[in-house]
Formats: structure tokens, C-alpha cells, sequence
């Protein structure tokens, strides 16, 4: 009998383990993310993905997809990283989608692990995520780079403003470069500057 019950609770958690994961579709830009065919290819026993060239459909934030693996791809720029596709199912057959625009959803039976969104994935649906990921920082550090060159303009006419440039203009620079460092730490290789 007490076998029979380890070797149910065994199972139970097999069953646990190898459910489905499911993620919901989070858009970071926009309210859709493209939808590709994915090349799968088999070498001694080991399953690698590649991303297909054609648009397959979009889907659209609230849906809801089950994630099967992630793999990396080089990018159409080559910038010496690669982005990151999740392989999801839907409707039986395979795809891909970029990875940062799923996040896991709370569907998932306790237990289930993820195993298809990295730390990055995940940061970039944070608060940080979504301020970094829209135009509010190129709009501070352009208005950073101006109010130097305006202090800069002004510093040469006036002696009385020469002594607060002295002191504003290294702060805007400081200021601009925190906000690349905060940047960097929270999106990593995916920053634009």
C-alpha cells in the first residue's frame, strides 16, 4: 500500500512537472508581436530551433500561448549578441516569438517551473522595464545635453551664470550618466545607448 501511494505521488508530480507551461502575451512596444515559423532540426537526439523568415499572425496582448523551449538567433543587425525567441505552441503546431513579450502567466499549476523567460524577459516588465523601454530617458538625456549647451552659451557671455555652470554642467553630465548605468543594469545588452 505504501508503495502504491509513493509511486501516485511519483506520478502525480511527473504530471506537475511536464504540464504545459502557459504565458500570457505582455506587448513591450506596441499591442501586437509578430509571429514566425520556426526550422527545427534534429542532430543525435538533441532539438534545435531556428527562427523562419515568414509572419505567420500576431498576437495581441491578453493572449495566452504555451511555451514549449527558448533558443537564441542572430538578430538581422549584427551587434555580437543574439535575441532571445521563445518556441510556443498554438493549436498543436510550433512558432516562435520574441521571449520579452510573454511573461508567465498565473494559469500555471503550482509547481510548474519556467523555463523559457530569463531574468532579462522578466525585467523588462517591470516599472524600470517599461520606462527604459519607452522614450522618456532619450527625452531626459536630450534635455540633459542642452541645458549643457545653453549653460555652456551662456557661461561665455556672463560671470554671473559662470559660477553656476561650473557647478550645473558637470551635474547634467553625472545625472546622464546614471541614468545610462540604471539603464544598462536593467536592460542589459538590449539598451539602446
Amino acid at each position: 500500500m505504501k508503495k502504491a501511494i509513493n509511486l501516485l505521488m511519483l506520478l502525480l508530480l511527473y504530471v506537475v512537472a511536464a504540464s504545459a507551461q502557459k504565458y500570457d502575451v505582455k506587448c513591450l512596444r506596441g499591442d501586437s508581436v509578430a509571429v514566425y515559423d520556426v526550422v527545427e532540426t534534429i542532430r543525435s537526439e538533441d532539438t534545435y530551433y531556428s527562427k523562419g523568415e515568414k509572419i505567420v499572425f500576431y498576437l495581441h496582448d491578453g493572449d495566452q500561448v504555451e511555451g514549449v523551449e527558448k533558443f537564441y538567433d542572430k538578430g538581422v543587425i549584427d551587434t555580437g549578441g543574439s535575441i532571445g525567441y521563445a518556441v510556443i505552441q498554438k493549436d498543436g503546431k510550433k512558432y516562435c516569438t520574441l521571449s520579452e513579450n510573454l511573461v508567465f502567466s498565473k494559469d500555471n499549476p503550482e509547481g510548474v517551473e519556467d523555463k523559457v523567460l530569463t531574468k532579462s524577459d522578466e525585467l523588462a516588465h517591470t516599472i524600470q522595464g517599461r520606462i527604459f523601454n519607452s522614450i522618456i530617458p532619450y527625452i531626459i538625456i536630450a534635455l540633459l545635453f542642452l541645458s549643457v549647451m545653453v549653460l555652456n552659451i551662456l557661461a561665455m557671455r556672463s560671470k554671473k551664470i559662470r559660477s553656476i555652470a561650473v557647478m550645473a554642467i558637470p551635474a547634467c553630465i553625472m545625472v546622464g550618466t546614471l541614468l545610462e548605468i540604471w539603464a544598462y543594469s536593467v536592460l542589459g545588452t538590449n539598451c539602446f545607448w
